[in-house]
């Protein structure tokens, strides 16, 4: 069954370029939702925390699946994902990795802190735009999460 619930995609991506490329392949896809993006870890962690504040105006919806665009698993990366476990609703929300580094510890500490999907992004623009119109076809329309 296709989600046709309308929502929200959080990006972390500090590479404007990527930004592009991501965005542009998740605008492809059929399913009505929002990308919103954030450039820093510290924008990323006030934005979880305000979407969990059930005061908080739409401009801060908890997010249906969160991005990140990292260069590899930093300490920045490890609290936010930290975080996310730590709370019963965000934990549900899946978490996709693209990096640029297939270091074996980055990936094996990713999947330690629970992330659902590592990819690594293609040097090629249009293939890395091919692959996030992929992804973002499969996470915001064919897959189911828990209510």
């Amino acid at each position: 069954m296709v989600s046709e619930e309308h929502c929200v995609v959080l990006l972390l991506e500090k590479n404007d370029n990527d930004a592009n490329i991501i965005m542009q392949g998740f605008s492809s896809v059929d399913a009505p939702h929002e990308l919103r993006r954030v450039t820093d870890s510290a924008a990323m962690l006030v934005y979880l925390k305000e979407s969990l504040n059930k005061s908080s105006s739409d401009k801060f919806i908890k997010p249906r699946l969160i991005v990140f665009g990292i260069e590899g698993v930093s300490d920045e990366i490890v609290r936010i994902l930290e975080f996310l476990q730590r709370d019963s609703e965000l934990k549900r929300v899946p978490v996709l990795v693209f990096s640029n580094t297939a270091h074996s510890e980055h990936v094996l500490r990713a999947y330690q802190l629970k992330v659902n999907s590592y990819l690594l992004k293609p040097d090629d623009r249009d293939e890395f735009a091919s692959v996030a119109r992929e992804v973002g076809s499969y996470w915001l329309r064919w897959n189911q999460l828990p209510s």
